[in-house]
């Protein structure tokens, strides 16, 4: 199973209605698991700097 957070902070209220439940559902989750830690630089970082360092370049007019 692979596990990944998209939301904004502001979204994790939402779905949890406390901070107590969010720790005991991860707990529950992550309980047996391997996790496994990447490194490196991440795709969407590196284009959304692209798309800023662009958009300074060239500014709307």
């Amino acid at each position: 199973m692979t596990l990944v957070d998209l939301s904004s902070e502001s979204g994790e209220a939402q779905i949890f209605p406390s901070g107590s439940m969010t720790v005991a559902a991860v707990d529950r989750l992550v309980h047996h698991c391997h996790i496994v830690g990447i490194k490196g630089e991440s795709y969407r970082q590196k284009q959304a700097a692209a798309r800023v360092s662009s958009n300074a370049a060239d500014p709307p007019t």
